[in-house]
C-alpha cells in the first residue's frame, strides 16, 4: 500500500472492528493492529475487503517500540 492508510490499534476487538468497517466503507485501505486477537483481526480484514478496501492486519503491542517499528 502506498496511499495514505488508516492504522487501526485494537482493530480486532469489536469498537475496533466497528471503526476498521466504516473506514472501508468509504473506501479507506486500513491496517489492523493486534495484540493477541489474531482472529478476531482477521475477521476486521475480512469486513474490510468485503466492504471494497484494501486491508491487512499485523500485530502490534503499542507498548513495545520493536513492535511499533516492524508494523511499519
Amino acid at each position: 500500500m502506498t496511499e495514505p492508510v488508516a492504522l487501526v490499534t485494537g482493530g480486532s476487538g469489536s469498537i475496533g472492528r466497528a471503526i476498521v468497517t466504516r473506514l472501508a466503507r468509504i473506501g479507506q485501505p486500513v491496517v489492523v493492529g493486534y495484540h493477541a486477537d489474531a482472529d478476531g483481526a482477521a475477521a476486521a480484514v475480512e469486513a474490510a475487503v468485503e466492504q471494497g478496501a484494501p486491508a491487512r492486519a499485523v500485530p502490534l503491542d503499542v507498548t513495545r517500540s520493536e513492535s511499533v517499528d516492524r508494523a511499519f
